[in-house]
């Protein structure tokens, strides 16, 4: 529900000023300036790794959804390496000047789903403490 409602604040495809006019989040001086003004790309991580067997597999197929879904949205970008989602998105960033806002929904599943991958669940904790999660998942996704 939270992941929803922060794609519609933010997501530039629809106006949702009416959705918001009542809340308390339209009294702060931000509402106007982030109010639909970006692309929003909501990831749910547990519909990902219910269709893999791996953590690997969810990764690699995540990024190949991602990616189709840019060529779907922007058949007018010509994007310099299909293979390379963070190349994928800076052209798509470039084509369209709109920064994006990435929602990650159920990021922790992989640590309810691999309770008995200690290395791999140290491995996330270390790249979610020492830097940001989005850009961990990113990285694993190159």
């Amino acid at each position: 529900m939270a992941a929803n409602m922060l794609a519609a604040y933010y997501d530039r495809s629809e106006n949702t000023e009416e959705l918001f006019q009542n809340l308390a989040i339209s009294k702060e001086d931000s509402y106007k300036e982030n109010l639909n003004q970006y692309d929003v790309i909501k990831i749910n991580m547990q519909e990902f790794l219910s269709m893999a067997g791996t953590m690997e597999e969810m990764l690699r197929m995540l990024k190949n959804y991602l990616v189709s879904d840019f060529e779907e949205t922007y058949p007018e970008v010509r994007f310099r390496d299909e293979k390379n989602l963070i190349q994928v998105m800076k052209d798509v960033f470039s084509y369209t000047r709109c920064p994006f806002v990435i929602l990650i929904d159920e990021w922790d599943c992989l640590f309810r789903e691999y309770k008995q991958d200690k290395e791999a669940q140290k491995n996330i904790w270390i790249s979610c403490v020492h830097g940001s999660k989005i850009k961990t998942i990113l990285q694993w996704l190159i």
